[in-house]
């Protein structure tokens, strides 16, 4: 994340259900832009294997909003 948008408002989710054929793959974030990484990233993916954006992943019910 560029450092102006490190003052954007906070977004958490939690994870609901995943559809049948739908995968999430976890791994870790790499330095970039003058910050450390190391946290964790996750991508969902369709039960094709293509990515699904975090709005349709609210939409179906597999994220959980909650803003800060």
């Amino acid at each position: 994340m560029p450092p102006p948008k490190a003052h954007d408002r906070l977004y958490g989710y939690q994870l609901g259900e995943l559809p049948r054929g739908y995968s999430v793959e976890e791994g870790t974030i790499a330095p970039a832009l003058g910050f450390e990484g190391g946290g964790k990233q996750f991508i969902f993916l369709n039960e094709r294997g293509e990515m699904v954006s975090i709005a349709e992943c609210i939409e179906k019910g597999i994220l959980l909003e909650w803003i800060h």
